[in-house]
């Protein structure tokens, strides 16, 4: 898992940040959460469900109609619908694809309850190979 804090909306952006990183992931909250556990020495776990895999662009309306804290503003969207017309297939796929993801989290959380919980310091996630040093949030997956 990588951390960005630009999204990643197309195919080529993604398959850069693979070629570059090796994550199979991008997230853009996971790594500022991480930094700020390992900054105050807490343990620090992330789970996400992917709903735009590597393969698949975003829709430009969904791109202009996400507001800054990551809702859906949907004046914007209904103005990117009435210009792009044909994207409206792809983004109802996203949406379907979004829901899905949120489902097979819920599930996992559910299943999972307390285990979850369990802590391991940063410095045993780090010395573990799961995330390198000195870039919380990265993976070496």
């Amino acid at each position: 898992m990588a951390g960005s804090d630009q999204l990643l909306a197309t195919t080529d952006a993604k398959r850069a940040l693979f070629e570059a990183t090796g994550a199979l992931a991008v997230d853009m909250e996971s790594h500022a959460v991480a930094a700020a556990a390992q900054a105050a020495g807490r343990p620090f776990v992330v789970l996400r469900a992917i709903a735009d895999p590597h393969d698949q662009a975003l829709p430009r309306a969904a791109l202009v109609a996400l507001g800054p804290g990551g809702e859906v503003r949907l004046p914007a969207l209904a103005r990117a619908l009435l210009a792009r017309p044909g994207e409206l297939p792809a983004l109802l796929r996203l949406g379907a694809r979004s829901r899905r993801a949120l489902s097979r989290l819920r599930r996992v959380v559910l299943l999972a309850g307390a285990a979850i919980a369990v802590a391991a310091t940063p410095e045993k996630v780090m010395s573990a190979g799961r995330m390198k040093p000195g870039a919380p949030g990265e993976s070496a997956a």
